[in-house]
């Protein structure tokens, strides 16, 4: 019997007490120690913009040191401290979520208090931006502008950094960076909402990218033609399964992405039976499974691949639908298969 997804997730494996642990408290462990999806770009480049004066505020990429330094351990299934739960699923927004249980976590953080959320920046009548969290260090008095952001991308091309997209194409990494980089980490220092934080009486010193999410690959054995072969990371990439794959020794990523980020796979529907046998099994992922992985209570009722090639094929199917494949034990990996409506978009 080949050995389970826990036995070779060396380090990214939830431990028995974790297994035991509620969704949305896993969820929250994930949001704050699971590896930030960018790292810090060089000075100089266009996803890191110079600084012009002293004046500005320090911008800083965590590092995930600084993740793991997070801890909550105040958190548990106790019904006093239990994060909150996805809402009614018609009325989901994973962006939402991910907020809401940042916010569940610093209203329990001995460190940091949480001054302003979602506040929104107008001017003439026009929305200049919003301030995701404006939170103050405890330990230093000083404020401190967070920005959000939990994104999931599929790699194509030559992976190089405009080749990734998002389940719906428009959304792109290098566009949502720049965006990041070029308006929402300078906010503060821009006209109107350095005024209104003048008028606060709010002095922000240090803006953090709390940066969230994951980099689905071409799928290892079934690449689309048109795009390479990805080279997974040997232990965190290559969860075992019924393929039997090399171990490739080199992940291929895009610059200035963390080297330790979550990652999943893709391919195209007309590879799914190619990709996976007859005994596969697989659990659908609505976006409300999205962050932590699943375990043997997740994974009661699976599809086969009958089941998933359905799905695929009803009449209002997404674009791009996420799985997991699982055993009995819980979840081994997961992607997303796409349709050619999706190919050809991002073609």
């Amino acid at each position: 019997m080949p050995p389970s997804y826990y036995d070779v997730m060396a380090d990214g494996s939830p431990s028995s007490q974790d297994k035991q642990l509620s969704r949305s408290v896993r969820d929250l462990h994930w949001c704050l120690h699971s590896a930030p999806l960018i790292a810090e770009p060089p000075q100089g480049h266009p996803t890191n913009p110079r600084r012009t004066t002293e004046a500005d505020e320090q911008v800083i990429w965590p590092t995930q040191a600084w993740y793991e330094g997070l801890l909550p351990d105040d958190t548990s299934n106790d019904t006093e401290t239990e994060p909150p739960s996805p809402p009614d699923p018609h009325h989901f927004r994973l962006g939402l979520h991910f907020e809401a249980l940042i916010r569940h976590w610093l209203a329990m953080s001995s460190q940091y208090t949480l001054v302003k959320h979602n506040w929104q920046v107008i001017a003439n009548k026009r929305t200049i931006g919003e301030f995701d969290l404006i939170v103050r260090d405890q330990l230093t008095g000083e404020l401190e502008h967070w920005e959000l952001a939990i994104k999931f991308y599929l790699g194509t091309g030559d992976l190089s950094w405009p080749n990734w997209y998002g389940p719906n194409p428009s959304d792109r990494l290098d566009l949502k960076t720049n965006r990041l980089v070029t308006h929402q980490l300078t906010l503060s220092t821009q006209p109107e909402p350095s005024a209104l934080l003048e008028a606060e009486q709010l002095s922000i010193k240090r803006v953090r990218c709390f940066m969230k999410g994951r980099l689905y690959y071409p799928h290892r054995q079934n690449p689309h033609p048109h795009y390479p072969q990805r080279n997974p990371h040997p232990l965190k990439d290559n969860p075992a399964s019924t393929h039997d794959a090399p171990l490739p020794q080199v992940k291929v990523h895009p610059a200035h992405v963390h080297h330790d980020h979550n990652t999943g796979w893709w391919l195209p529907s007309d590879g799914l039976r190619d990709a996976f046998d007859a005994s596969s099994r697989f659990i659908y992922l609505p976006k409300r499974l999205w962050l932590s992985s699943l375990t043997a209570d997740d994974v009661a009722d699976t599809l086969d691949l009958s089941d998933v090639t359905t799905m695929l094929h009803a009449p209002r199917a997404q674009q791009a639908i996420q799985f997991a494949e699982v055993t009995h034990e819980g979840e081994i990996s997961r992607g997303f298969v796409v349709s050619s409506r999706w190919l050809e978009r991002v073609g």
